[in-house]
Order: structure tokens, then C-alpha cells, then sequence
């Protein structure tokens, strides 16, 4: 039974020293991982920001044709 209790201990300390953050690895992944998923949010919602401009630009573009074609049509009476 005595010899049993320092090798348990000594698996014990070994198993949880695993699991141990020594030096802030996880820390630095984890802050890592965040600014990636920031970078990736932000490029995200600029991309769909660009597409709604698009949108609104083809849409004025297209307000504007018809409006031209109008008043050619009215200055054609």
C-alpha cells in the first residue's frame, strides 16, 4: 500500500501538469482565435455593405434611364 500511494501521485501530478497552462498557450489561441473571428465579422459585413452600395448604385442607374427615357419621350411630343 506504500508503494502504491508515490505512484499515484506521481501520475496524478504528471496527468494534471498536462493539462496545466504554464505559459498562457491557451490564452494566446484563444485571443487569437477571437481576432480572427473579428477580422472575418468585419470583412463579413463590409462585403455585405459593398453589395448593398452596388445594389443602390444599379437601382439610382436605373431610376435615372427611366427617367431620361421619359423626358425624351415627353420632348418627342
Amino acid at each position: 500500500m506504500k508503494k502504491i500511494l508515490p505512484i499515484f501521485l506521481a501520475s496524478l501530478l504528471l496527468l494534471s501538469s498536462c493539462s496545466v497552462d504554464w505559459n498562457d498557450e491557451k490564452d494566446k489561441k484563444i485571443s487569437e482565435l477571437e481576432e480572427k473571428q473579428i477580422v472575418s465579422q468585419s470583412e463579413s459585413k463590409l462585403f455585405n455593405n459593398s453589395l448593398e452600395s452596388d445594389k443602390l448604385i444599379l437601382d439610382n442607374k436605373k431610376l435615372n434611364f427611366e427617367y431620361d427615357l421619359k423626358c425624351q419621350e415627353r420632348a418627342d411630343l
